[in-house]
């Protein structure tokens, strides 16, 4: 009985690790795209960006989407996390594995805004965004 109690203990630890892992994977993707996006390097964006965007919109869109709805907020004051949620489903989009961010977030010209970006684990087993809303 100790045997198998110190088993599901390790278990536990090792899935707890593989997952803070996995998190630290997605943020650190979600803040290096989001980064680019503050930056307006948009272009860059969007080839880092997760095939369901790039097939979704061509790179000439992407970037008048994002002069369009994030150039009028201004700078990026302060971004925090306030939820990670993983899925395996998603609605209109092949199942996979995906993460959705939500950051409460201040602008210069918008100081209670929420953005939401979606990180889906491409083929190439990197996390990737493949969503981006503001609100």
């Amino acid at each position: 009985m100790k045997k198998l109690l110190f088993l599901l203990m390790i278990i536990s630890f090792i899935v707890l690790g593989q997952e803070k892992d996995i998190e630290n994977k997605v943020k650190k993707s979600a803040k290096e795209w989001i980064n680019l996006i503050d930056n307006k390097e948009y272009e860059i964006s969007w080839k880092t960006s997760d095939i369901l965007i790039q097939n979704l919109v061509s790179i000439k869109k992407w970037e008048n989407l994002m002069i369009g709805s994030r150039d009028p907020l201004g700078k990026n004051i302060s971004r925090d996390i306030i939820s990670i949620e993983y899925k395996n489903e998603l609605q209109g989009v092949p199942d996979g594995e995906y993460c959705i961010i939500i950051y409460n977030s201040v602008f210069e010209n918008k100081k209670n805004a929420s953005e939401t970006i979606t990180i889906k684990k491409s083929e190439d087993e990197k996390w990737k965004v493949a969503g981006y809303y503001i609100k």
